[in-house]
């Protein structure tokens, strides 16, 4: 999957479990399969209901995470889609920033709207990424890159912290 995507964070069932821990998760994390192998994962989630916020007293399902070839995308967005449709939810958003799939959410019936998600990398991080896809059309970012700290997430450091990190 790594070869088709320029830059991808780990998503195996270990970090998965870090970013969204069982105990304190508001979020289901689906496995995706076509027959008996397994294609792909996601991370769906209920969020609150803000009040007037932004949705009112709308039940809003997030697909905060996924992971799959582009290939699959669909399948994976479809199924995250349905999951929230049939568990209640009255509005399901997303934030992709590969081409594939943002396309896989149109084809589910997903619009366009006005998003606070940013991707943002420091200067070193922007010239590699730029020298591997100048366009950074292959970049594989979600929600779930963001947004940190996650509920019940620890930074672990093995010896003392980078020079660049600032608390």
């Amino acid at each position: 999957m790594t070869a088709r995507y320029s830059f991808v964070a780990v998503r195996d069932r270990d970090t998965l479990n870090r970013v969204y821990p069982p105990a304190t998760r508001r979020a289901q994390l689906l496995r995706v399969s076509r027959g008996d192998r397994a294609i792909g994962c996601v991370v769906v989630q209920d969020t609150y209901r803000d009040g007037p916020k932004f949705f009112g007293n709308m039940r809003v399902g997030l697909i905060a995470d996924a992971a799959a070839a582009p290939e699959d995308a669909d399948a994976v967005i479809g199924l995250a889609t349905r999951e929230l449709e049939e568990s209640g939810h009255d509005l399901v958003v997303s934030n992709q920033m590969h081409p594939a799939w943002r396309a896989a959410l149109r084809r589910a019936g997903f619009v366009r709207g006005p998003s606070n998600f940013v991707f943002a990398v420091s200067p070193l991080l922007a010239e590699r990424l730029r020298a591997r896809d100048p366009a950074w059309r292959a970049l594989h970012v979600n929600r779930g890159d963001g947004d940190f700290p996650w509920p019940g997430a620890r930074i672990e450091w093995e010896g003392p912290p980078p020079p660049s990190w600032r608390p």
